[in-house]
């Protein structure tokens, strides 16, 4: 029971918080997509920073207070999620290949409690590594400022979750595998551009999680909204948690402002927040800064993005309360050539 109830904290942030060691990338259809004519080609490399801090706070009968019974802190640095993506476009027509990662787990929680009398009581850890990748395919279909199309992508993937107890040690394995289908429509207008995507609930496996939650991206951009801004872009995401057994829907809203020099550097800058559920509703600030260089046809390009996350977490079991504080930083690095 322990074991469920976990996972379904972690799939829970899975789709929505992307922290405690887990990444996603919040809507991988999008990277398929070419704007323009022309062939794209373009790998890329994703990583992420995490530290987390946890305080076990439990009542003292012997002294009447309130104290800090256990503490641990662990910090973490993985990267290991490439991606590949092809797109060629005409002026009717485009199409995209993609190896895209979607999710990475390379999570360790160490728990050292004590009791009232500040005396060891338990010892556990739990070790949570795997991920999942899509491969898909994409085709769009143009007419005039107007466009529509759609991505089959087939995700694989593994799950292995390890808990380490003093007596005993309990393995659980999730192998993932299903299509996720993805269809989009947008247009320009005027100085505006629209797009609005959407994905149905997956089961990803045969048991009741983990789960790909329905979806609905929408996005906007103006251009030229100052003679020092390129665009002014919005992003809204809106996942379906209920309908895919989770605890609660979330949402992603993010707002950023593009430019590009006279010497072909660009850099984009774009905050937002986030909705997902940790023991209670919770709302989390994104701050994301993306930067690079073009060299004729050759655009290198790097990003980052920060979060920070304090929340309080219930044990129903022991009736002890964590203060859970945490910080991710996420990076991107790549390279893209479109001739």
């Amino acid at each position: 029971m322990n074991s469920i109830a976990l996972l379904l904290f972690a799939y829970t942030r899975f789709f929505a918080l992307q922290g405690g060691g887990d990444m996603v990338i919040r809507n991988p259809f999008s990277l398929l997509r070419i704007q323009g004519e022309g062939a794209k080609i373009e790998m890329s490399l994703y990583g992420a920073r995490n530290r987390e801090r946890w305080g076990i706070l439990t009542y003292d009968r012997y002294d009447n207070t309130v104290g800090d019974m256990g503490i641990y802190t662990k910090t973490l640095l993985y990267s290991n999620m490439p991606s590949f993506i092809v797109s060629y476009a005409k002026k009717n027509f485009a199409v995209s290949l993609g190896y895209l990662p979607l999710l990475n787990f390379d999570y360790k929680y160490e728990a050292n409690l004590k009791d009232a009398n500040y005396l060891p009581s338990s010892n556990y850890d739990i070790t949570r590594t795997g991920g999942l990748s899509l491969i898909g395919i994409g085709a769009e279909g143009r007419f005039r400022r107007f466009y529509g199309g759609t991505y089959v992508s087939y995700g694989k993937g593994r799950i292995e979750q390890t808990e380490f107890y003093p007596d005993t040690i309990i393995n659980n394995v999730w192998n993932l595998k299903g299509f996720i289908p993805y269809a989009y429509l947008g247009g320009t207008l005027e100085n505006v551009e629209f797009t609005l995507g959407f994905n149905p609930r997956v089961a990803l496996s045969q048991n009741p999680l983990p789960v790909y939650p329905m979806s609905i991206y929408t996005t906007l951009a103006l251009f030229r909204p100052s003679p020092l801004m390129d665009r002014a872009t919005f992003e809204f995401i809106y996942r379906f948690y209920k309908k895919a057994g989770y605890l609660t829907d979330g949402f992603t809203v993010l707002a950023g402002l593009e430019h590009t020099s006279y010497n072909d550097f660009y850099f984009a800058l774009k905050a937002g927040i986030e909705k997902t559920y940790l023991e209670e509703d919770t709302y989390i600030p994104v701050y994301q800064i993306t930067f690079g260089q073009r060299f004729g046809g050759m655009r290198v390009f790097g990003g980052m993005e920060y979060q920070t996350v304090k929340y309080s977490r219930y044990d129903s079991d022991s009736g002890e309360y964590a203060s859970v504080s945490e910080n991710t930083l996420r990076f991107r690095a790549g390279l893209e050539i479109k001739p």
